[in-house]
């Protein structure tokens, strides 16, 4: 981190003081909490999505579009599912088009004003 010349973020895995004083200790200029604040009272997520978040284990998420070289953790949910198989069945040949449908930000949108935590 010494050598960049632009600002340095840590995303990801910064829930609590000692691991925002350890991002900054190892050079980043901040950090993301994104998440960490998604189970609050003051997020205007519907409640069937902060209890999933409250009661998810550790291994409850997955990494996808890895393939892709965007990789996002998520929930490991019917969506998630989808998206792991088009990945394998296309291999090489996946593009974002073929996640388009699934992984676009209408479909989160819509279940989000549903509550379909799934």
């Amino acid at each position: 981190a010494k050598r960049l010349t632009t600002p340095f973020i840590c995303s990801g895995g910064v829930g609590d003081g000692k691991q925002l004083a350890a991002a900054l200790a190892l050079g980043a200029d901040g950090v993301n909490c994104g998440t960490r604040f998604c189970a609050t009272e003051e997020c205007m997520w519907p409640e069937s999505f902060k209890q999933r978040m409250i009661e998810a284990k550790e291994k409850d998420t997955v990494l996808m579009l890895r393939r892709l070289h965007n990789t996002a953790r998520v929930f490991g949910n019917r969506v998630a599912k989808q998206v792991a198989e088009i990945e394998d069945e296309k291999g090489r040949d996946l593009s974002f088009n073929d996640l388009a449908p699934l992984v676009s930000g209408a479909r989160g949108r819509a279940a989000e004003a549903k509550g379909d935590a799934d």
